[in-house]
């Protein structure tokens, strides 16, 4: 099984700012998962074992300042605060 597409959605809800993120396989599999400290690591877990680095997700985001400039455990993908997301989309 290898990784075939990562998307990254931001859903402002205008009291939380919720980051999901889409992994689909190439045979079909698909994950979401939302970034929130109960899934935090099982996200890291899921990276190290299909071996997605910063190479393929140059970055995530999460609202926690305690996080922001670390990286995702196993992946070594830094932490950013969500408004990375709009600074990237606008370049």
């Amino acid at each position: 099984m290898k990784i075939g597409r990562i998307e990254t959605f931001l859903c402002d809800a205008g009291w939380r700012c919720w980051v999901f993120v889409k992994v689909e396989t190439d045979d079909g599999l698909q994950y979401v998962v939302e970034n929130d400290d109960r899934v935090f690591h099982l996200v890291g877990d899921l990276f190290e074992s299909w071996e997605i680095g910063p190479e393929l997700l140059p970055f995530t985001v999460d609202r926690s300042p305690h996080k922001q400039g670390r990286f995702v455990p196993g992946a070594r993908i830094p932490i950013h605060a969500p408004e990375r997301i709009l600074e990237t989309a606008s370049a």
